[in-house]
């Protein structure tokens, strides 16, 4: 590695533009200098003090004996990941270079490149991974069990008995099919490979149809779904399918989380230049420490034990499609007695704003 004298101008004006941080040692545990990256990213005022550097860095380390081993022996060029927890979480790889032998006075580079993107990206990588596996391997376990039964014995189980258990099979059958439908889906939205179909539609004929279905769904759970249709006159440009989708996924879970006897309502209100599609129920409700994440692939709360297990995709696919339409969706919920789910779209309606 070639560098000219620590004092020369020129050179410092070209590391100041590296985007990592860097800290030059001489030999004899000098501190030559830093670029404004380093100063930066561990919020410390330019020293020429090693020994204050050394303490403030450590200070700054999640795991400060790990870092006083590699001060101490880390190899040269070898790289490592270390957690920083001051000024920032971050996470950022270490890297020790010897100057090149023309270098005067010779002596050490220390670099700090931030790598947390890429550490967040690896862990919502191998996360998911860990969860498809769960999710797949769980009915798989399920249909695996139940025709093993039936078929090791076929001439002694009762028929009624047979059919209990093939009917769970199909029924977990059907379950995997959802979840390998809902990968695909979601996998699709993410890569950009489920294209805006826009046609202009009435906006109270997708909410009637979203109702049937939703009724069909609460038919024999005592739930009662209602609805209040928008004028005849309020028509939108949009994926008309998606939305669709967007409405089966919350009322879906509307249904699944109210109570006997509870009520889930779907109505649509204009607002500030904005359509608002509104589902509430008056289901379990959400705990408050679960609302900052049910829009995570596969994320439950912890009310998720009442009613059938669904996917754990389906607020999250919502969510894409939603903001595919460069729209937002929001939710309030209170313990014991329900969620408000609101989908907010642009919308102009015919003949000026809404």
């Amino acid at each position: 590695m070639s560098i000219a004298t620590p004092d020369n101008r020129s050179m410092w004006t070209v590391l100041d533009a590296v985007d990592e941080a860097l800290l030059l040692i001489d030999d004899q545990q000098r501190l030559l200098g830093a670029n404004r990256r380093f100063w930066d990213l561990f919020a410390l005022a330019p020293t020429t003090e090693l020994s204050a550097v050394r303490q403030h860095v450590l200070n700054c380390m999640a795991d400060p004996d790990l870092y006083l081993r590699l001060a101490e022996h880390q190899d040269e060029d070898e790289e490592v990941e270390l957690e920083l927890q001051y000024p920032d979480e971050r996470v950022v790889r270490r890297r020790v270079s010897r100057l090149a032998a023309e270098a005067e006075p010779p002596g050490w580079l220390v670099s700090y490149r931030d790598v947390t993107r890429d550490a967040e990206v690896n862990r919502l990588k191998t996360e998911f991974v860990s969860n498809v596996s769960h999710e797949l391997r769980t009915p798989m376990a399920a249909i695996k069990g139940f025709l093993g039964v039936v078929l090791e014995d076929e001439e002694s189980l009762a028929p009624p008995m047979r059919r209990k258990f093939l009917t769970i099979a199909r029924a977990e059958t059907d379950r995997l099919s959802r979840l390998i439908d809902d990968l695909l889906d979601i996998s699709r939205i993410e890569a950009g490979r489920r294209a805006r179909l826009d046609t202009t539609f009435v906006v109270a004929d997708l909410l009637h149809d979203a109702l049937v279905v939703a009724r069909l769904a609460a038919r024999d759970t005592g739930i009662e779904v209602s609805g209040e249709l928008p004028p005849a006159d309020w028509t939108m440009v949009a994926d008309r399918d998606q939305l669709s989708q967007v409405l089966a996924n919350l009322l879906g879970n509307a249904v699944k989380f109210a109570q006997p006897g509870g009520q889930v309502r779907l109505s649509a209100v204009e607002s500030a230049g904005e359509l608002c599609l509104v589902v509430s129920d008056t289901g379990c409700g959400i705990a408050k420490e679960d609302l900052p994440h049910i829009f995570a692939k596969f994320y439950r709360c912890r009310a998720s034990g009442i009613g059938p297990r669904g996917t754990g995709l389906g607020l999250a696919i919502a969510r894409e499609l939603v903001e595919a339409h460069e729209g937002r969706i929001e939710v309030s919920s209170d313990l014991g007695v329900g969620s408000t789910f609101r989908v907010c779209l642009p919308w102009q309606r015919e003949g000026g704003s809404a």
